[in-house]
């Protein structure tokens, strides 16, 4: 793509826990052993479909849909279409990155004063040059933030908070996003919920990240979100559009600072996944629907290109 985002603003394609986190808030069935596995096909990453990416495998006795979402998203967007409709319906468990629930958003607030707090005597600025600092300074004055608040807090914690608020001063709203709102449908349908990671593991994906490679991330967001206005929109375009090559490009040059960053939030995290995609494939049977976010679900690297090496034909449908 010609335009490309950077640092925590993209990371909101890969990480769940705040599906519903506001910056205000800071706040088994019989197992059956199968003998032969699926074939493997080349997957296509495109589809005569509109709408947001829908992918399938199946064996016979068990069928996983996987779908792409977005965590936080525009008021009134009309995104679910037959195809995911048809998929929901059939599918009496969901899969989700964790747990987005009161419960889980309480297990965040418990946990930010022991890992998102800087040790006495050290602040946020600290980590960023004066010219950094007028920029950070501007972007939250122009957020209506008062940044002064953040100085206790680690560069990954306000990297999250900055990048939620980028996104609703563009008309992004966390009680719109995808997996808040399949959460409530799955809830209220009676559907089982489970979930790929604990919030304690998806808070460790940021509070392991050394606050030097965190500042890097928050500044070269901030630097996007001021050079490139209305990227948001953008973005959420190409996921209704279901252009998944195009959001495979954001998030590899979204996640091209320091060298770890995409292995730990993207790459590391798909296989992860797919062991449990592929124990449900070899020792359960029904039909699973997995909603993560778009990031993980496009290029080389993602779940698709890992189920396959695992032997298994993923469709785009």
């Amino acid at each position: 793509m010609g335009v490309l985002i950077k640092g925590f603003f993209v990371i909101l394609l890969s990480i769940g826990l705040i599906a519903c986190e506001r910056p205000q808030d800071t706040q088994k069935t019989e197992a059956d052993d199968k003998t032969e596995p699926v074939e493997k096909a080349q997957q296509s990453s495109q589809s005569n479909a509109t709408g947001p990416a829908l992918w399938k495998l199946s064996d016979g006795d068990t069928t996983i849909y996987l779908f792409g979402t977005v965590h936080i998203l525009h008021k009134d967007i009309e995104w679910k279409n037959e195809p995911l409709e048809a998929a929901w319906h059939a599918s009496p468990t969901i899969y989700f990155e964790t747990d987005t629930s009161e419960e889980g958003q309480q297990k965040i607030a418990a946990m930010i004063p022991q890992i998102g707090l800087n040790p006495p005597g050290v602040s946020l600025q600290s980590f960023f040059t004066d010219a950094q600092w007028a920029l950070i300074e501007e972007t939250a004055t122009k957020l209506n933030l008062p940044i002064q608040s953040f100085q206790n807090m680690r560069p990954w914690l306000v990297g999250v908070l900055l990048s939620v608020q980028m996104i609703m001063a563009d008309g992004g709203d966390p009680d719109s996003g995808v997996e808040t709102i399949l959460r409530a449908d799955a809830v209220a349908a009676g559907k089982s919920i489970r979930y790929f990671e604990s919030v304690e593991q998806q808070l460790g994906f940021f509070a392991d990240m050394s606050d030097e490679d965190a500042a890097e991330l928050l500044y070269e967001g901030l630097v996007f979100y001021n050079e490139n206005p209305g990227y948001f929109q953008k973005l959420v375009d190409e996921w209704l559009a279901g252009n998944v090559d195009a959001i495979a490009d954001i998030m590899i040059e979204g996640l091209a600072g320091p060298d770890n960053v995409a292995e730990v939030l993207l790459y590391s995290r798909n296989r992860n996944w797919v062991e449990e995609l592929t124990r449900l494939m070899n020792e359960e049977e029904g039909v699973f629907f997995v909603a993560v976010g778009a990031g993980h679900l496009a290029g080389e690297k993602s779940v698709q290109d890992y189920l396959q090496q695992q032997g298994f034909t993923v469709e785009r449908q």
